[in-house]
């Protein structure tokens, strides 16, 4: 799958062993990686610079996902919540507060697969939003779909 992969990842964790792992993981398929240990570098990484993602650490010294979460824009990168614990109502925690999903830190594959999943989906939506603002200017009857992760997937898989 080809993306755009113009935009860093922004890496938030304590664990420094966790960031050289996930930034070679990143780099060996093409991302840049930003670095943060906490959630206040995070929130003021995010706001120095724009981000394909942000892949969080669950665990955090001075916060939790939950607080970096708060702490970004409207307009802040998808969301990815690393952890061990991989339980159904953390998944559903994460979701509801607004996070792209809940991905076992020690899953380097499913981490780069859930990443491409949130950058494709990211573009899309701007792109969808971009394309329907022109449609809306031009005719004020348009229609606008706003796909979610499996349909885009779906979608992009039925036109490669």
């Amino acid at each position: 799958m080809s993306l755009p992969q113009a935009a860093p990842i922004l890496v938030v964790t304590p664990n420094r062993a966790a960031r050289r792992r996930l930034r070679g993981a990143l780099a060996a398929s093409g991302w840049r990686v930003i670095e943060a240990d906490g959630v206040a570098d995070a929130v003021s990484a995010a706001r120095r610079q724009a981000h394909g993602a942000i892949l969080c650490d669950d665990l955090v010294p001075d916060g939790s996902w939950k607080d970096l979460l708060s702490g970004l824009t409207q307009e802040a990168p998808p969301v990815i919540v690393l952890t061990r614990d991989g339980s159904e109502a953390l998944w559903q925690e994460v979701l509801d507060a607004g996070g792209f999903d809940l991905v076992d830190d020690g899953e380097p594959q499913e981490i780069l697969r859930v990443l491409e999943l949130a950058v494709l989906t990211r573009c899309s939506d701007l792109s969808s939003l971009e394309a329907a603002t022109k449609a809306r200017n031009a005719d004020p009857h348009a229609v606008t779909l706003c796909l979610g992760p499996t349909e885009t997937l779906l979608t992009t898989s039925l036109v490669s």
